[in-house]
């Protein structure tokens, strides 16, 4: 019932009716008005060129339905590595075929993914155990720095170099810096032409002590440098 609300539906039935009649009168023509002014020994290869036209054209009929109905819907298969290194299917995922999305009235570009679990517990069974990350019950110092970067530099990349140099600047001690995430990207007149701000918030803890001021902005200088050397961050003004 679902069809006979679908617009592509009667789009493609509309479609294929016309051409049928056409490609029927064609075939006629072909047929009875031209293979009968044919000398009667050439009648029967006549007709047969005549049969095969029509099928090649049904078949590029059926071809050019499929088009105009649009894409079907496509998956992806979902792998992962097994006990023995060799990667598994776990599963499929996509995007579901605008008929199924109307008829259970979905929003627009409903993806769905079906997984094995039993593979995925398999594979998680020969790992070892997950460590919980130390939890320090002193208190955390935040810091927000915004970075000036050419607009081709990945956010990644200047996080990762904040993450290095924080660490490096604690040496053989432990890492102060808990975490570093991106929350703003500016572009505009402020920062230039070809270039971004990335704002991120820096947050640092130690395990045995609460961090004074000093440290805190030792640890985040040192990270602010590492990003200008990889990434050729400039601090921007204000931060």
């Amino acid at each position: 019932m679902t069809l006979l609300y679908d617009p592509q539906a009667w789009l493609s039935f509309l479609t294929l009716l016309v051409l049928e009649i056409v490609l029927g009168i064609d075939n006629i023509i072909f047929l009875v008005v031209l293979v009968d002014r044919l000398p009667p020994r050439r009648r029967r290869s006549a007709r047969f060129l005549g049969l095969t036209f029509a099928m090649l054209t049904r078949i590029a009929l059926l071809y050019s339905v499929t088009w105009i109905q649009g894409p079907t819907d496509a998956t992806s298969t979902v792998y992962i590595t097994g006990a023995d290194g060799e990667e598994q299917l776990a599963g499929h995922a996509g995007e579901l075929h605008p008929r199924v999305v109307q008829a259970f009235r979905l929003p627009d570009r409903t993806c769905a993914v079906e997984l094995d679990l039993s593979v995925i517990e398999a594979a998680a069974a020969a790992l070892p155990p997950a460590q919980a990350p130390t939890i320090s019950a002193y208190p955390v110092a935040t810091q927000d720095v915004a970075l000036v970067v050419r607009d081709t530099v990945p956010a990644a990349e200047v996080q990762a170099a904040l993450t290095a140099g924080a660490a490096a600047a604690a040496g053989d001690g432990p890492k102060l810096l808990e975490d570093a995430r991106l929350f703003d990207i500016y572009t505009g007149e402020q920062v230039g032409e070809g270039n971004k701000s990335l704002a991120y918030r820096l947050r640092f803890r130690a395990p045995d002590r609460t961090l004074t001021d000093e440290e805190t902005s030792a640890a985040r200088d040192a990270a602010v440098a590492e990003a200008a050397r990889r990434a050729g961050a400039v601090l921007r003004d204000g931060s």
